[in-house]
């Protein structure tokens, strides 16, 4: 599997942020980490045929999003420690673009894209915190959208 090229030069430059979280979206997973978090999905995937979803109550996703839990070829960037991260989408529908980065919800299923790229992600993420779009949450220590307060 071949990363996009700005996913290898950030792993260069940074494997992972040790805990340290980014807003709600959880912690950015170090190399062994994401290893870690992908055979954790592949495991489930295997030894229960799937995961349970889509259910029929389920919303649907952005349309560059494949209507699946997960698959080989998402990627877990980050970690909430509540089932909640941002995955490198390799597998996007027609509309997508691969390396697109997504939002999964550990209830909901991965219904958000953040973005065309961890790049792109990254920078709309440095623009919404100097315009004041992030909560301080002091007892989560994390940073909320104000839209999720």
């Amino acid at each position: 599997m071949t990363f996009p090229k700005e996913v290898e030069e950030s792993y260069l430059v940074c494997n992972g942020l040790h805990r340290c979280g980014l807003s709600y979206f959880g912690y950015f997973n170090s190399l062994k980490e994401v290893v870690t978090r992908w055979d954790f999905y592949r495991g489930v995937d295997e030894e229960k045929g799937g995961f349970d979803w889509p259910r029929s109550f389920d919303a649907d996703p952005h349309p560059a999003i494949k209507k699946v839990y997960w698959n080989r070829l998402r990627i877990p960037l980050t970690d909430n420690q509540d089932g909640n991260g941002v995955f490198l989408d390799l597998d996007p529908t027609k509309k997508g673009t691969v390396g697109q980065i997504i939002f999964l919800r550990r209830l909901e299923g991965p219904l958000t894209k953040l973005a065309d790229g961890l790049k792109s992600w990254l920078e709309q993420f440095l623009k919404d915190l100097k315009a004041g779009k992030y909560v301080c949450d002091a007892e989560a220590e994390s940073l909320i959208p104000e839209d999720q307060w």
